[in-house]
């Protein structure tokens, strides 16, 4: 009954440290022929949830959490690492309840590492409330010190339950939780996942400029101020084919040869701006402009990014209306990153950028479809739904107008 309304044959060998043969519970065949219990194949269950509260309600009140302790504790004993993998959810639910006794501080670390291990299986899984309750408790077992004494685990605690809260749209936690990181954390790399996380949280909630200024102040420390001062028609233009003339006279090999730089700097200012570019065309276009061919810029400087790909693609959109062929190639280059890199998590906004915004241009519609599906398959795999969707239209749109 502390486990729930059903429990598998193998997950009570374990807590009774009994190998399994055929038969290994005769003490619950007279239950089942009583019909309180029923066995379907290794699974046994309760007739009805009434009986499973009854049954829980013989422990006394002031015994249970340590029951649930004792029963964790005996699960983790005698599970094998392939075992423990698929009963990670039943002990780090066990444990929790009796976190109260747990009084040793390694102990305490013990089951925050395991919480963070049920926490990620969770959010793999798309159970984000899950992963909320699991990290949570995780980050409760972390004393006062535990960024000095265990600086790894409180980071993927913490990193991770921001994280989570965004997957579930519980903004307003979110700051909290990244403002903790971003004291605690030693370098701008392990601050990085807390800044990417606020800033589409407050961007989440329509507060784009907001989001903004959260990126612009990061990008500053970071050595990549930005302007953002309007322009006019004329001067996004020269903007643009400025960008495009520094890569003129580059071939795809000498251009896919650039040397990434290591730069932790330099890498997180290429996520930041990949980051805001997605929300700024809701407040001025040219601050696309500017996004892509800062990083455009930094890819020439420090190097061929993951990121990089989206820049080359969102210039090549901008680029179509008055420079068809400039924009065909900038967009060869953006999906040549794509190719080298394997990025999966941007293609599918390079493909709805370059097949939705420029290939029309230059090519036959009916092309693009191929492109697009495959845009929509992986973005629904990697997580990136919105893209995904975006692509899917396009597919849509452009199905019906070809026929």
């Amino acid at each position: 009954s502390c486990i729930g309304s059903s429990c598998h044959e193998s997950t009570l060998g374990l807590i009774t440290n009994q190998v399994l043969v055929s038969g290994p519970f005769p003490a619950l065949d007279l239950i089942i022929e009583e019909g309180l219990l029923i066995k379907e194949g290794a699974e046994y269950k309760f007739a009805h949830d009434q009986i499973q509260l009854a049954a829980y309600s013989l422990i006394p009140v002031n015994k249970r959490d340590c029951v649930h302790l004792q029963i964790g504790s005996m699960i983790l004993k005698h599970a094998s690492k392939e075992r423990m993998d698929s009963a990670i959810f039943i002990v780090a639910d066990q444990l929790n309840r009796g976190a109260k006794f747990i009084t040793d501080e390694d102990q305490k670390v013990k089951l925050a590492n395991l919480n963070l291990r049920a926490g990620e299986k969770a959010m793999s899984l798309g159970t984000f409330s899950s992963a909320v309750a699991y990290l949570k408790s995780g980050i409760a077992l972390l004393d006062m010190d535990s960024w000095a004494r265990t600086y790894s685990l409180s980071l993927q605690l913490h990193s991770s339950y921001a994280v989570s809260l965004y997957s579930i749209g519980q903004f307003s936690e979110i700051g909290q939780a990244a403002s903790k990181i971003i004291v605690s954390a030693k370098n701008i790399g392990d601050r990085l996942p807390a800044y990417l996380t606020l800033i589409k949280a407050v961007a989440a909630q329509k507060k784009v400029a907001e989001a903004l200024q959260i990126a612009l102040k990061i990008l500053g420390e970071l050595g990549e101020p930005l302007s953002t001062s309007s322009k006019t028609k004329e001067e996004r233009m020269g903007i643009l084919l400025h960008a495009k003339k520094q890569f003129g006279g580059m071939t795809k090999d000498q251009f896919i040869k650039l040397k990434r730089t290591e730069n932790p700097d330099k890498i997180a200012a290429m996520k930041i701006l990949n980051e805001i570019m997605v929300y700024v065309f809701y407040l001025e276009e040219f601050l696309i402009i500017a996004i892509a061919t800062r990083m455009m810029h930094l890819t020439l400087t420090h190097g061929i990014y993951e990121e990089s790909s989206c820049a080359f693609a969102s210039c090549a959109f901008f680029l179509v209306d008055f420079d068809r062929e400039g924009a065909r190639r900038i967009g060869d280059l953006a999906l040549s990153i794509v190719e080298m890199l394997h990025v999966q998590n941007s293609l599918p906004r390079v493909y709805a950028s370059y097949y939705g915004g420029v290939h029309h241009a230059i090519e036959r519609t009916e092309n693009a479809l191929e492109y697009h599906m495959k845009a929509y398959d992986v973005g629904m795999r990697v997580g990136d739904i919105t893209y995904a969707v975006l692509n899917g239209y396009f597919y849509c749109a452009k199905s019906f107008l070809c026929g």
